[in-house]
């Protein structure tokens, strides 16, 4: 059965003084909602849920007294700190070199870089300065520019290494070589000398000529430094002290040689045979000639190589 209640009208707020205007608003604001609350209640007592109500309705006495709280008294908010600058990233690696014998990509601890630009993998360089020790044909070692000097690259090399390759450079610097005659040995020993020209016969006791005999022998003769054995200068055969050199072998090979064609070498003395190409001989030794007559290049007077002079405009 429904109860019925009077209900009476909310008392009027009575007025106050001008001073206290602004605390006399917010008690007003508290009170409403509160009264509120309470006539819903009434009206709604004899539901089931009436717990879950009054828990929904506390929750919103809450809000209010908190929404009421932040608008008297707003909370200013801090303001932001200012984010640090951002961290600069490191920068990239270098590219790698490019070898130009091998073509592949090589660190730079490994490259070495010659003065012309081009760089190089430490043991392609080391490979090339090695086949130009061994190879005649492809010394001094060259890139774009021509011959790569030692120097530039020494610091690259063992100290062995070095040595050896100086020792092949002064060799196939020398344009008439004399080897060891001991073909066991066959040591570079040094640039060949002319052989002496005979003298005119000059009464002298017989100790004098023994001795002019001696000291010419001794001026002609190479001493290997691998096995000591004694080399003439001039016929590159056996030292043969106190005898004229003798080179009957030699006539026999040139004899040889002139009948087949070849020719000999103006600076070294090495016999050439021309199996195919033209007449123009650049020997091992570095010296350019003419086949035909053996002369030194643009020297000769072949008729097949003559240039007129060009006639006055």
């Amino acid at each position: 059965m429904a109860r019925s209640r009077s209900r009476s009208p909310p008392p009027r707020a009575t007025g106050s003084r001008p001073t206290d205007r602004s605390q006399g608003d917010e008690q007003a604001a508290i009170e409403r909602p509160a009264r509120s609350i309470t006539e819903y209640i009434e009206d709604h007592e004899d539901e089931d849920d009436l717990e879950t109500l009054l828990a929904q309705i506390g929750l919103s006495s809450r809000l209010q007294r908190l929404r009421g709280r932040l608008t008297l008294s707003p909370v200013l908010s801090p303001s932001p700190s200012p984010s640090p600058p951002p961290t600069p990233l490191p920068p990239p690696p270098p590219p790698p070199e490019c070898c130009t014998i091998c073509g592949d990509d090589v660190p730079l601890a490994q490259a070495v870089r010659l003065a012309c630009g081009h760089a190089f993998d430490a043991a392609c360089l080391r490979e090339l300065f090695a086949r130009a020790s061994t190879d005649e044909s492809l010394f001094p070692p060259r890139c774009c520019r021509g011959a790569v000097p030692l120097r530039e690259v020494e610091g690259h090399f063992d100290r062995a290494f070095v040595e050896r390759y100086e020792r092949k450079a002064r060799e196939f610097g020398t344009p008439d070589r004399v080897y060891c005659h001991n073909a066991a040995c066959a040591a570079f020993l040094g640039p060949a000398s002319p052989a002496p020209s005979p003298k005119p016969s000059v009464p002298s006791s017989d100790s004098q000529t023994g001795a002019g005999t001696e000291a010419e022998a001794e001026a002609k003769t190479l001493r290997c430094p691998e096995c000591a054995a004694g080399t003439c200068a001039a016929c590159k055969a056996q030292t043969h002290p106190g005898v004229p050199c003798h080179f009957r072998a030699e006539d026999a090979v040139l004899e040889l040689g002139r009948a087949h064609g070849w020719q000999r070498c103006p600076a070294c003395h090495h016999l050439v045979e021309l199996a195919l190409g033209c007449y123009h001989i650049v020997c091992r030794c570095g010296t350019q000639w003419c086949y035909l007559c053996a002369a030194p290049w643009k020297e000769c007077g072949c008729a097949l190589f003559y240039v007129p002079p060009e006639e006055d405009e």
